[in-house]
């Protein structure tokens, strides 16, 4: 059976046969919109379902469904809004405070002083309570002062409590702007604060600046053009405008690549091309020059740059840099080294003859020319040999594609004092330079070739000695001293071997036992093999295989012993015999393959400063 209930739902009613127990339960009960009055034994299944009716019109006409589609998205937009604004708009993150960071000068100058305005306005409708702004003032601004004193500079803090909608404040920071030039800096504010609602919140706020001069004006003067090879000056300028003594300056080159650096006004610099200067006072104005040469064979614009630092409160900033550029161009004046290999190693104290050869690549005629060797080393025994017209002839005027020599003579010196281990050893640096009369650039042009080196053979000598008592006053000796007629007396001879510049190979002692005297056969070698005796020719052998470079100078010397004896005879007695003669040694250089030679002088008896005791006695 079927009813209309009040909705418009139909109810379907299924019946079933129950025991009458449960019947009598179900007596005046209702389900759903149908009322049961008395039924015997029945089960009643009750089954809702809306009527079909809305979707029959979506059928019919589809503008209705879009049109109720469209509805229901409005009002889910107008509900999310009113959601948004009622519900979720105490908790927005939108900053209702402004703050403006700005300076006195405008520029951020390194090492002047500067003053800070800081500016915090209310820009919301509503007044804000308990408002507090923190500021961090950054570290180049040295020794800030603040001009309210309710700002605590313990804390960093200012206190400005309630404020109005639209109100605003100003305070001044001002201080020595010092700190590196090459970095960004920032003033970092945090403001906290009550809303409108008594919600706690905190703003933050960075104002970021960089340092655009500096009171260390700097500035780099550079030739109009750079030719390769060819030396040249960069001048430095610089001048204190700030109020400061500048003190501990440190300047930093940073040069193009292929610089060779020559020298200074301010000499040799540190390993990493910086100067140290102690101080700069103010207002001073200094200039010093840098020489050197770009070793490269194509043209190209060149960079340089120099860092200027000094030290404040025992810190180092840096102050300044600088920038400048020229242009690199090829000269067409070939210089170089023909009949090298006469030139390839040089014994201390001897001579070499250098060839230079010389070309006129250029499309115009070289006048005034000047031709020479620059010379570099410690065995170097003058620094520069040049020749000009007034020898050479030739060199008035050297036409387009002419070429020719020019010889030069250069000699070491014989020794050196050595202050520091080389491990490569020693050389003489060549370099020929060309100066000239250029008609194009209408100025004088000063060139150099590449380097040519030639290396200083090693030198070995030989330092003998005869002894009876140690230094510290030890018997070695035996027997009497002086010598008696007759009776045995026993002396060591000690020779050192000192070798300089490079490594040696092969190395022979020789040296004769007087007739007369006995070789013991008792020695003491530091280095090498056993020390050999010829009882024919009484000649003493002692070699070494190899013996490293500044043996006897920064290393022990190399050192035989040996011990000689004397039984002098009647015809001796007043006189001072020889124990050990023809003291000489042999070596090749195993750099340069030189072959040498040292003697060393011979030791008799007389070896004591008291003559008493150097001579024999009866």
């Amino acid at each position: 059976m079927e009813e209309k209930n009040p909705k418009n739902e139909i109810v379907k009613v299924e019946a079933k046969p129950v025991a009458s127990k449960e019947a009598k339960n179900l007596t005046n009960q209702k389900l759903g919109n149908v009322t049961i009055e008395k039924i015997g034994k029945l089960t009643l299944n009750v089954f809702v379902e809306p009527i079909k009716k809305r979707h029959l019109q979506y059928k019919k006409n589809i503008f209705l469904l879009i049109t109720d589609i469209l509805l229901a998205v409005i009002v889910l937009i107008l509900l999310g809004s009113l959601l948004n604004i009622f519900v979720f708009s105490r908790y927005l993150k939108i900053n209702l405070m402004e703050l403006k960071v700005d300076s006195s000068p405008a520029e951020s100058v390194n090492g002047q002083k500067a003053e800070f305005n800081i500016y915090y306005t209310n820009k919301s409708k509503d007044p804000l309570t308990d408002v507090i702004l923190i500021f961090k003032s950054p570290s180049i601004l040295q020794n800030p002062e603040f001009d309210i004193k309710e700002y605590d500079t313990k804390t960093n803090t200012l206190k400005i409590g309630e404020l109005a909608s639209g109100a605003h404040g100003q305070f001044k920071v001002s201080g020595l702007l010092l700190g590196n030039f090459n970095e960004k800096h920032e003033f970092l504010t945090v403001i906290n604060y009550k809303d409108k609602y008594g919600q706690n919140k905190q703003e933050f706020f960075s104002d970021q600046f960089q340092l655009t001069d500096s009171v260390l004006k700097t500035s780099l003067i550079l030739p109009a053009k750079i030719i390769a090879n060819s030396n040249f000056t960069t001048q430095l300028n610089l001048e204190n405008k700030s109020e400061l003594a500048l003190n501990q300056l440190k300047i930093k080159m940073i040069w193009p690549e292929g610089f060779i650096f020559r020298d200074s006004d301010l000499g040799s610099s540190d390993f990493d091309q910086t100067w140290q200067l102690s101080e700069l006072k103010q207002n001073q104005l200094t200039t010093y020059n840098f020489t050197g040469k770009i070793s490269s064979k194509k043209p190209q614009q060149l960079n340089f740059k120099v860092e200027t630092s000094a030290l404040y409160n025992g810190t180092e900033y840096l102050l300044a840099e600088t920038l400048a550029t020229a242009p690199l161009e090829q000269s067409k004046l070939e210089l170089n080294f023909i009949n090298s290999e006469n030139n390839l190693s040089l014994a201390p104290g001897s001579k070499t003859t250098y060839t230079l050869h010389y070309k006129n690549g250029e499309n115009y005629s070289l006048k005034n020319v000047e031709l020479g060797l620059n010379l570099a080393g410690e065995y170097a025994k003058i620094k520069q040999i040049s020749t000009n017209q007034n020898d050479n002839p030739q060199l008035k005027e050297i036409a387009t594609q002419a070429e020719g020599t020019i010889k030069i003579t250069v000699e070491a010196k014989p020794s050196i004092t050595y202050t520091s281990f080389l491990e490569n050893g020693y050389n003489i640096e060549a370099i020929i330079f060309a100066a000239y009369d250029d008609p194009i650039e209408k100025s004088r042009i000063i060139m150099e070739s590449e380097p040519f080196y030639t290396k200083i053979d090693s030198q070995i000598s030989l330092d003998a000695q005869g002894l009876f008592f140690t230094p510290l006053g030890d018997r070695i000796g035996v027997g009497s001293v002086p010598p008696k007629v007759g009776e045995y007396t026993s002396y060591w001879a000690v020779i050192h071997v000192t070798n300089t510049n490079n490594k040696i190979n092969n190395f022979k002692l020789l040296a004769k036992v007087p007739a007369g005297i006995e070789f013991t056969n008792i020695y003491n070698v530091t280095a090498g093999n056993q020390i050999n005796f010829n009882e024919n020719s009484r000649q003493l052998e002692w070699s070494v295989d190899t013996i490293a470079a500044s043996t006897g100078i920064f290393n022990p010397a190399a050192e035989a012993r040996i011990q000689l004896a004397i039984t002098p005879t009647a015809d001796m007695v007043g006189k001072s015999p020889l124990i050990l003669i023809n003291i000489s040694a042999t070596a090749t250089d195993a750099t340069t393959n030189a072959f040498l030679s040292a003697n060393g002088k011979d030791l008799s008896i007389a070896i004591f400063s008291n003559q008493s005791l150097n001579k024999v006695i009866e």
